[in-house]
């Protein structure tokens, strides 16, 4: 029995298709959501139909302070609602080799990806 010689574009087709067939590989994996601290919980959060959503908590600002009608009322809002990250003032600069003051300058969402 002869071997069929395959032409150039029938080896670069069957590459491609190897290459979008390729399984992929996790190495890590690590996340924060509103009561969730780690991707187990918010997966069993979002498989519960878990509702993350909460009155903004007294430890981050008062609300009453900000609620009203933003259409009437200047630097007022009408929402008291909020997904709140736990611990999100835990974030430890010095690990980070960072400077009190640059850490108390930065984004949160920046030192919250640091501390994941």
């Amino acid at each position: 029995m002869r071997r069929k010689e395959n032409t150039s574009q029938e080896v670069s087709e069957a590459a491609y298709d190897v290459d979008n067939e390729r399984d992929i590989a996790i190495i890590g994996m690590a996340c924060r959501f509103p009561g969730a601290h780690d991707y187990q919980s918010f997966w069993k959060n979002l498989r519960g139909g878990v509702n993350s959503i909460c009155e903004i908590p007294e430890d981050r600002w008062d609300w009453r302070n900000y609620y009203g009608d933003p259409q009437r009322e200047r630097n007022k809002t009408n929402s008291k609602w909020g997904g709140f990250v736990e611990g999100i003032d835990t974030f430890d600069a010095s690990f980070f080799n960072i400077s009190r003051v640059e850490a108390e300058s930065m984004d949160p969402r920046s030192s919250g990806s640091c501390s994941s």
